[in-house]
């Protein structure tokens, strides 16, 4: 069985070692020109919340990111540990809950960048002759929302949103490959419907798209 150099373990004691993520963060400012005065202690917030492995997962993680060519002040690191349209990593996470309660950085806005996120890959999944008005309408709900919290009435939610962007996506989807429509002016969105059609399961589209859905997008469709 292999023991380890320093502490004269063996492999599989070591790895569940709690001065793991210690030595670990200890080696890593030792590599770097310039460490932050904070890493011993997220060792210890690592340390305190995951087990050795996982804690020196994130560590080695965080050494990437200090060791590449970009600022290293706290909020970009959260900045690139964060993957921008996707749930935030555990890197991130961590970092966000450390730095935050330390106050170094300013808490992110890490549900609003997921939600423009879902909002961009909704408005790039639509066919691009009908894409902008896809992208018009996304606008005039964020515009409406925002009117609704100044007004104190109740605004939609980021899941209303993103299920009217997925519906009219779906619609751009089947006008262009089921029916070769290039152009919302070609559409009637209030027209009956087959029941065959893939998007159907009533008689007409206000039974699919429902009236808030089409009520923001009949205007765009005339523009």
């Amino acid at each position: 069985m292999r023991g380890h150099a320093g502490l004269g373990l063996c492999s599989a004691c070591w790895q569940k070692h709690p001065d793991r993520p210690f030595i670990a963060a200890e080696n890593l400012a030792a590599r770097l020109d310039g460490p932050p005065p904070w890493l011993g202690d997220f060792a210890g917030h690592l340390a305190a919340r995951h087990c050795p492995s996982r804690a020196c997962t994130m560590i080695s993680a965080l050494g990437r990111l200090l060791q590449d060519d970009h600022p290293n002040h706290p909020q970009a690191l959260l900045d690139r540990a964060r993957r921008p349209g996707r749930p935030m990593g555990s890197l991130a996470r961590a970092l966000e809950n450390f730095l935050t309660h330390c106050g170094l950085p300013l808490p992110t806005d890490h549900a609003d960048r997921l939600a423009a996120g879902r909002r961009r890959r909704r408005i790039e999944a639509a066919p691009p002759p009908l894409r902008p008005q896809v992208q018009k309408f996304a606008a005039s709900l964020l515009r409406a929302r925002e009117r609704a919290r100044r007004a104190g009435t109740l605004p939609r939610t980021d899941t209303t949103i993103d299920a009217a962007l997925a519906i009219v996506r779906d619609l751009a989807i089947f006008l262009a490959d089921q029916r070769g429509k290039q152009d919302w002016a070609l559409v009637d969105v209030r027209s009956p419907r087959k029941r065959d059609d893939p998007l159907s399961c009533s008689a007409g589209a206000s039974d699919i798209l429902g009236e808030p859905v089409l009520d923001g997008l009949d205007p765009l469709l005339t523009e």
